[in-house]
């Protein structure tokens, strides 16, 4: 007996050590690695958030509908804390589990009593039928887990917002998707539909394309699936979030994406934090609309963009000999030309690997003008293309006579052209009869300012862009001050209704911005869209005048 008892310990001491490890393996939940998250703010402030939107747009009475049902349905909830949906697999199928933020459970639950009495299933476990559908419900000290199957309710955390680190922006509702944890049979599955519809939309156009283009579409299409798929190995979280900042009067959707640590992606995007501009001048102040892009492309990132360039070159080609419109001989032949110089510039550009440039749009009471430009790899290319090509189509009736070498400032040549505007709608009222142009082209830059006084304009922004040099800007920008639009509309035609949102927007002359703008997180890139208060109050004063009396 003896014998026996030492290797009998020895077994029993084992299982003793490895049977929390299985236990723990056994209750290990499916949410633990979730591949989405949706989560609700803390009711505190989204409810308030939510009443002022409703009341900046003219809708209070549907503010008051989202107070009443709030107040029914939160009795018992803790209203400082966010609530949530985490999504994962089970199998081959998407499951769902939700997490609600627990103040008094017997609170809760008596907020629910239109639905019926839940059943106690012991261990904190829960059953109540909603109408026909079963549904499950997980108690812990400090949050309700609710699912369709209470199996999902097995292995899960005292507390769900520890599965997921917390993301760095508070917003009213985001969903984030973990795009590591989506299983490689779902990402194979979304890249066959890719593929599919890639390989229906060239089929489509084969019919109307050489042997020659059909091959550049179809590398183009690889180096699409490719990068694609390249982009899921690496990417690490996609993020979409909406926000109601009533402090700040207005409101905010953000979208971002971040990269997994050590990737290409990663690095790409770190890069996009180094990017500087030429042509800050386009930041121009009280203008009614500003561009600001700008990219460093990857020497990888780069061959595709040329590829895509052909292929694109290759349609415009194919497209100019199905123009019926384009007179057979010299004009198909001056077309082509145009094409063929445009897409040679615009490689040799790309393949620096730097785009840099802006626009702006300023309105001075009844006066338009507009500006925009960039860098460029051959600025003196360009005016000399511009030379040859007109020298092709000088006598026609149809081309207005260009000045080319008009004048030079600050190393910039400028060209200038006048435009016939056609006597149609509103646009003679808006740009005159003769709209002049002028074309700049410098060593490394391009520029085309359009409307009277758009050479004062396309001067300051080169003294600007001399004055400041090399400036660090996030890589995208787009501005427009909207109040500006309104009154200008208003001054070239009103009517009632523009009338109201003019006089609802002028309430607000700081808070009348629309912008699109990018920010650089850690790994990442996050696009943020905002629409300010005056905004709003003008879109909510003008669906009430649209509304029917």
């Amino acid at each position: 007996m003896a014998r026996w008892s030492l290797p009998r310990v020895g077994l029993l001491s084992l299982l003793m050590l490895v049977s929390p490890a299985i236990s723990a393996l056994r209750a290990q939940s499916i949410f633990e690695k979730p591949m989405a998250v949706v989560t609700i703010g803390e009711l505190k402030k989204v409810q308030p958030d939510i009443v002022y939107l409703m009341r900046s747009v003219g809708s209070p009475q549907i503010g008051g509908f989202v107070n009443l049902m709030v107040d029914q349905y939160s009795q018992g909830l803790d209203t400082e804390r966010p609530a949530g949906v985490l999504v994962a697999m089970q199998g081959e199928t998407p499951s769902v589990v939700a997490y609600l933020p627990l103040a008094d459970f017997d609170k809760f639950m008596e907020s629910l009593q239109n639905f019926g009495e839940p059943d106690d299933l012991g261990d904190g476990k829960y059953a109540m039928d909603v109408g026909a559908t079963p549904v499950f419900a997980l108690k812990t000290e400090k949050w309700l887990y609710v699912g369709m199957d209470e199996g999902v309710l097995e292995g899960l955390p005292e507390d769900p917002t520890t599965i997921v680190p917390k993301s760095e922006d508070s917003y009213n509702v985001s969903a984030r998707f973990i795009v590591k944890n989506i299983p490689e049979e779902l990402k194979t599955m979304f890249m066959d539909q890719v593929s599919n519809s890639l390989e229906q939309a060239m089929e489509l156009q084969a019919e109307n394309q050489t042997e020659e283009q059909q091959e550049q579409a179809e590398a183009a299409a690889e180096q699409t699936l490719a990068q694609l798929e390249k982009s899921f190995t690496e990417m690490d979280e996609v993020v979409i979030g909406w926000n109601i900042d009533s402090s700040s009067k207005k409101t905010y959707m953000d979208f971002g994406v971040q990269a997994l640590e050590g990737t290409d992606m990663a690095a790409d995007l770190l890069k996009q934090q180094e990017m500087t501009t030429e042509f800050a001048g386009f930041m121009i102040e009280n203008a009614a609309a500003t561009l600001r892009f700008g990219s460093l492309i990857a020497e990888k990132d780069a061959a595709q963009a040329v590829t895509s360039l052909e292929t694109a070159k290759a349609q415009a080609l194919a497209q100019v000999d199905d123009n019926d419109e384009i007179p057979e001989g010299k004009g198909k032949e001056v077309a082509k030309a145009v094409i063929e110089k445009m897409f040679s510039l615009l490689t040799k550009t790309v393949k620096e690997g730097v785009f840099d440039g802006g626009a702006a749009v300023v309105l001075d009471g009844d006066k338009f003008r507009s500006v925009m430009g960039g860098r460029i790899a051959d600025g003196e290319q360009l005016a000399s293309d511009l030379k040859s090509i007109f020298e092709e189509v000088k006598g026609n009736p149809e081309v207005p006579n260009i000045n080319f070498d008009a004048s030079t400032y600050k190393d910039v040549t400028f060209h200038t052209v006048s435009v016939p505007v056609p006597d149609q709608g509103k646009a003679q009222q808006i740009f005159g009869t003769e709209l002049p142009i002028v074309i700049g082209t410098g060593k490394k830059s391009f520029f085309v300012a359009v409307g009277s006084g758009g050479d004062e304009l396309l001067k300051s922004v080169i003294d600007t862009n001399a004055s400041k040099g090399k400036v660090k800007v996030s890589p995208f920008e787009f501005v427009i001050q909207v109040g500006q639009f309104l009154r200008y509309a208003q001054s070239i035609e009103s009517n009632p209704i523009l009338e109201v949102a003019v006089k609802a927007i002028t309430d607000f002359p700081d808070k009348d911005h629309v912008m699109l703008q990018s920010r650089s997180i850690p790994r990442g890139m996050v696009y943020r869209f905002t629409v300010e208060e005056g905004v709003l109050r003008a879109a909510g004063s003008m669906n009430q005048g649209n509304a029917p009396q």
